[in-house]
């Protein structure tokens, strides 16, 4: 009776174990191929959550940085889900690259 309890006991911890790992290839400092010294990413990890900062010129209203913070879920090691009012948006990390939105980034060199 002990056995298939502890068998139980320890699926459960590797089952929790390997969810933390999940995403973590996303954590850094990326940034925009195109524009890198004004368009780039901070993917940080806490409290079971990934916080991404998008950082960026909004070139419609003032020409001034902008950050915009947001907080996503890894559904795999190369998917980040981010949950906004009107959807959900998914960023992609593929050949070390992010794609996100119309912008990809990558890590400095």
């Amino acid at each position: 009776m002990r056995n298939p309890a502890r068998m139980i006991i320890l699926s459960g911890i590797l089952v929790i174990a390997g969810c933390n790992d999940k995403g973590k290839n996303f954590v850094g400092h990326w940034e925009d191929i195109k524009e890198p010294t004004t368009s780039y990413l901070e993917i940080s990890f806490s409290d079971n959550f990934y916080h991404v900062d998008v950082h960026s010129i909004d070139r419609f209203l003032d020409m001034k940085p902008k950050v915009v913070r947001l907080e996503a879920q890894a559904m795999s090691d190369s998917v980040l889900t981010i949950r906004t009012g009107f959807g959900t948006v998914d960023m992609r990390l593929a050949d070390d690259k992010i794609y996100f939105e119309q912008h990809t980034y990558q890590k400095p060199k």
